[in-house]
């Protein structure tokens, strides 16, 4: 049994807990506090699954199986990845982990091949540490801010701020506690999101937030396909009864998330399914999801049936930019037997325009070119084999279309900026390494971070 063990706050990670008391222990060595805690064995410092949990809990509080389930429950990630998962499954895990096995878990829930990667920076919101100082004297972890695709506090709806811990820097057995040191070193923001995207942010980490509770309502990944294609149904984004019309729910998906996609999709590798594989999600799954998909859907089925948002970065309804480009009482123009072609220029002009623009904010960089432009448009290649027609949009498409070298000029900036942001060193090599740029560029990347440096230091000189 433990001599001392810390009181555990809400929503507090088992990781912090553990922290506050190497810390309250007077910051023993990351290998002694583990042979203290685990009695000569040693675990991985794992963030949201605490390892020997089995051991803590009956150190700290004996053989009282309903502190076990506390303890698991208030203060584990594990009922964020059983969410959504079978019954007999979720048992078993959860079995398996109450009794000190927690090797496998990813792996038995899917989690672990999923594009989706974990949080490497600890998280926190500063009015939240406000809150903790003022009621508990310190600080800790929450499990809610480090949640993947968590941007913004639930609570408060602030965005989160990055702490200096990281958790794949450090030693395989070190539990960092959170004080204000840590916490102001580096200070700022995970994103720096506009106003108007931030209560689909807290939406989203309200509903992250709520898989941490226990819940009992388990089902295959059949069965949750077969409830999300019945609400897809009732929302009316079906051809028939059985086919799925994608192209209207990948307009009212992009419609949904065009606010926040470039800000959420660091949190996701390559994958070919694109940011969010929601027509994936609705037909026979052959593997699991991970819990951030079904947070995604869960807003997107609350969301898809309000109000239309503004036209998207990944596709732009054509009827929409119409509606707005010319008066309301003049006749739609269409593409077909029709002699208009001036009404149909405007309104291409314009779109092309949104679109051109829409590409060059995204991150990481895009190349604009006519094909890309044209495929994010619900009329298909037309454009290129009707631009005699189409002098305006021809004439746009010329000023904003990118050669190949103007694009990796521009995508190169844009790494050289990420490095600057991130503190790591500046060298030719790595630009190469991240970009994709091959050997023979070397020299004008070298001269791009030459202009870098040199804009840097004027502005600096300038100030």
């Amino acid at each position: 049994m433990y001599a001392y063990f810390p009181e555990m706050y809400p929503d507090e990670s088992l990781y912090s807990v553990l922290a506050r008391l190497r810390t309250h222990l007077g910051g023993l060595s990351s290998v002694q506090f583990q042979r203290w805690l685990y009695a000569g064995l040693l675990h991985p410092a794992d963030f949201e699954l605490v390892g020997g949990i089995n051991v803590i809990a009956y150190n700290a509080y004996g053989t009282s199986q309903r502190d076990l389930d506390a303890l698991i429950d208030d203060h584990t990630g594990l009922n964020y990845y059983l969410r959504y998962q079978e019954a007999s499954l979720a048992k078993s895990c959860r079995s398996m982990y109450a009794s000190g096995e927690e090797r496998g878990l990813l792996i038995w829930t899917g989690s672990a091949t999923s594009n989706i990667g974990r949080v490497k920076a600890l998280r926190y919101c500063s009015k939240c540490l406000e809150i903790m100082h003022a009621s508990y004297g310190e600080f800790y972890w929450r499990r809610a801010h480090n949640l993947p695709g968590s941007l913004v506090c639930p609570d408060h709806g602030c965005p989160l701020c990055l702490s200096s811990v990281n958790l794949y820097r450090l030693g395989r057995f070190d539990f960092i506690s959170a004080d204000m040191a840590i916490c102001r070193a580096r200070d700022h923001l995970v994103c720096d999101m506009p106003p108007e995207v931030i209560p689909l942010a807290q939406q989203l980490a309200k509903i992250s937030a709520g898989f941490l509770k226990a819940s009992d309502c388990h089902q295959s990944r059949v069965d949750w396909a077969a409830d999300y294609m019945a609400k897809i149904r009732t929302l009316g984004f079906m051809r028939g009864t059985t086919m799925v019309d994608d192209k209207k729910l990948a307009i009212m998906v992009s419609d949904v998330y065009s606010g926040i996609y470039p800000y959420l999709k660091d949190c996701f590798c390559e994958r070919r399914d694109g940011f969010f594989p929601i027509l994936s999600m609705l037909r026979h799954p052959k593997s699991g999801f991970h819990p951030l998909d079904h947070a995604l859907m869960e807003v997107f089925l609350s969301r898809a049936g309000s109000t239309r948002t503004l036209p998207t970065s990944r596709i732009i309804n054509l009827y929409e930019a119409e509606h707005h480009a010319i008066d309301a009482g003049y006749r739609r123009p269409c593409f077909g037997d029709v002699e208009d072609w001036d009404a149909i220029d405007r309104v291409l002009r314009d779109v092309v325009l949104l679109i051109a623009d829409c590409i060059r904010s995204e991150q990481p960089p895009v190349r604009i070119s006519r094909v890309e432009v044209e495929r994010r448009l619900p009329v298909g290649g037309r454009i290129g084999k009707r631009l005699q027609h189409l002098p305006k949009t021809a004439e746009v498409l010329s000023r904003y279309v990118e050669t190949a070298q103007d694009f990796q000029s521009r995508r190169v900036r844009w790494h050289i900026s990420q490095f600057v942001r991130l503190g790591k060193p500046i060298t030719a090599a790595a630009i190469m390494k991240v970009s994709g740029i091959r050997f023979t560029q070397r020299s004008r990347i070298e001269q791009l971070i030459v202009e870098f440096k040199d804009a840097g230091a004027s502005e600096a000189g300038a100030d």
